[in-house]
């Protein structure tokens, strides 16, 4: 019996290490990601979430979920954009400074992340309430047949200006 309790208690010491190694390489891998990519889409999103978000309350499709957003847009759309986009921009530009340390990397990984989770639900509303129309299978075969005549066609009209055709 001593025996078994040994093993088990060597497997979940095994187990530990190993998750534990998990982590450690998960985090890890973060030292190798920049910042600046990420800020710089969560600066951008942010912009497009606070007018999308205005646009879904004036035509009445959608209500703001955060209260303290909701508060301000009744107040006054101008002061929930101001407050939106210079509260995070300035949130941005302080981790901006910050770059190079592991948590700013992984807190503009996952706010970035968080941010594509936004705005990918922002297109589903539209389509949800028939603002966005997707293309059909024949309207995208269509556009891709023109967009490879428009390339051609430059493309001819480059060279011939070049004296290559």
């Amino acid at each position: 019996m001593n025996g078994l309790l040994q093993r088990i208690k060597e497997h979940k010491a095994l187990i530990r290490e190993r998750i534990i190694g998990a982590v450690k390489t998960v985090i890890g891998s973060f030292y190798h990601i920049p910042a600046v990519p990420f800020l710089r889409f969560v600066f951008v999103a942010n912009v497009l979430d606070a007018f999308l978000t205005l646009h879904w309350i004036n035509i009445r499709a959608a209500e703001e979920s955060n209260p303290l957003m909701a508060a301000l847009i009744d107040i006054d759309p101008l002061l929930f954009l101001f407050v939106k986009v210079v509260g995070v921009t300035s949130a941005c530009v302080f981790l901006y400074f910050l770059r190079s340390h592991l948590a700013t990397k992984i807190s503009a990984v996952l706010v970035a992340l968080v941010y594509y989770v936004v705005l990918l639900y922002h297109f589903l509303g539209g389509i949800r309430e028939g603002l966005i129309r997707l293309p059909t299978e024949n309207e995208l075969i269509s556009n891709f047949y023109e967009a490879i005549e428009f390339v051609g066609n430059w493309l001819e009209t480059l060279l011939s200006s070049v004296g290559m055709v």
